[in-house]
């Protein structure tokens, strides 16, 4: 590298390091609002990245929000969707002059690519994380909303009125699904509109079968009719299918993960086999 690239790149790491003090300088009477969260390091220099964001007016995405919001409650979604959002911006900001620096003045490359995959995946580690606990979550609900729907359409078929039998399902076991039928009914009962409360519930459980189960029930308060055990029927029929077949899906998943070991053991044995075999012919 010429002497002059290098002075370029330790003049603009110089650059960098300087606007990290004086947001350092501007920020240290300002409390950032910490969510406690262990998945977020460092939290206390976010405020770092909350300024270069008002500075450069970058715009925050409200997807993330939504995704948090299916967990947390408004303002604690808002919160953490915050911090995920400005955590790139501080990363990058504190980091990226000590890799400029470290690059000009040894041309370690095997230290700036350590430095910047660091970085990268600090950057898009929480959004990984969030989507891998929704993926699941979504899993264990659909997997217990089978359950659910035959223990409605039992209660439905049996003179219980919609109401009651989503009150008694809520209170029958324990889970994901449960828990949000229970913070539902908690809803209603505390003066929130019914209509509003499942909609909500549906919104929090993030699968549309349960939205469509949510529809089914809102028609129900509508219009009424005794169609409506049936429809349930066919509904609970129908996840049944889908759970079996999320079952057998991720059995043949589970078995292609085990062929890796198996593999690997088998090449380790052709290996075993064959150095001997070659060095008897040489």
């Amino acid at each position: 590298m010429s002497v002059v690239l290098k002075f370029v790149i330790l003049i603009f790491a110089s650059i960098l390091a300087c606007f990290d003090v004086c947001i350092f300088i501007k920020s240290r009477s300002d409390v950032y609002d910490k969510t406690g969260l262990k998945i977020f390091l460092m939290e206390d220099l976010f405020f770092v990245g909350e300024n270069i964001i008002k500075v450069f007016h970058f715009k925050v995405s409200g997807k993330r929000t939504r995704k948090l919001e299916e967990i947390y409650d408004r303002s604690t979604a808002g919160k953490i969707s915050k911090s995920a959002a400005v955590a790139p911006y501080t990363y990058t900001a504190l980091f990226l002059p000590v890799l400029l620096m470290i690059f000009a003045m040894t041309e370690n490359k095997v230290a700036v690519l350590l430095i910047s995959v660091l970085i990268v995946f600090l950057a898009v580690y929480f959004d990984i994380w969030l989507d891998g606990f929704l993926k699941k979550r979504h899993t264990m609900i659909l997997r217990e909303f089978a359950t659910v729907l035959s223990k409605m359409s039992l209660l439905v078929n049996a003179g219980i009125t919609a109401t009651e039998a989503f009150d008694r399902v809520s209170k029958s076991n324990e889970g994901i699904i449960y828990d949000e039928m229970r913070k539902a009914k908690s809803e209603m009962d505390n003066g929130k509109p019914i209509e509003l409360a499942l909609e909500d519930f549906g919104f929090r459980c993030g699968c549309k079968e349960v939205r469509k189960f949510v529809s089914l029930y809102l028609q129900n308060m509508v219009k009424g009719g005794p169609e409506f055990s049936g429809l349930l029927q066919d509904m609970a029929e129908k996840a049944w299918d889908e759970r079996k077949t999320r079952a057998r899906l991720a059995g043949a998943a589970a078995e292609q993960k085990l062929l890796i070991p198996i593999m690997i053991m088998f090449i380790g044995v052709l290996i075993m086999v064959i150095v001997p075999a070659f060095n008897n012919l040489f």
